[in-house]
């Protein structure tokens, strides 16, 4: 069905049924990913958390069989806090920006010890936590079916902020 002016006129002065819209379009037409959950099933926070840390500056293609390795020997964060450092290291050897891979293990630990290996559910409760900013705190708090509005809310509200190097 084509869009003409008047329906995306109506579609945008109603924000619900261009979400319904948009998101019936990702159910058909999304890519099948592992870490992605199934259609009506509820994301894993460490799963999604998990991809989102890999996927920064890497490509899907060369994340895949990380991830599957990372979930084999790890399928939970207490798992992950309990490996050494220099084991998560060496699995993470050929996706490069190491930081990435210490603050995942620092992450871990901290979930893992201080918060019961629960995600907390808010944003800035995320942001807190090493190596999770805006966008990944937002892919964490995304409830299936929604649009994560308490993003924009946030980032609108929140001071300016400051350039990046």
């Amino acid at each position: 069905m084509a869009l003409t002016q008047s329906r995306v006129y109506h579609l945008v002065m109603n924000p619900s049924r261009l979400r319904t819209r948009i998101l019936g379009w990702y159910d058909r037409n999304r890519r099948s990913l592992p870490w992605r959950a199934s259609s009506g099933e509820i994301p894993d926070p460490y799963l999604v958390w998990l991809s989102e840390i890999m996927l920064q500056q890497t490509g899907t293609a060369t994340v895949a069989p990380y991830y599957q390795r990372f979930t084999a020997r790890w399928p939970t964060v207490h798992a992950l806090a309990n490996a050494g450092l220099d084991e998560v290291l060496t699995e993470w050897a050929g996706l490069g920006y190491y930081a990435r891979a210490r603050n995942l293990h620092a992450c871990a630990l901290i979930v893992s010890t201080e918060m019961n290996g629960e995600f907390p559910s808010d944003l800035r409760g995320l942001q807190k936590l090493p190596g999770i900013g805006p966008y990944t705190a937002a892919a964490i708090t995304a409830k299936p079916r929604l649009l994560v509005c308490e993003w924009e809310k946030a980032t609108t509200q929140a001071s300016p902020r400051p350039s990046v190097p």
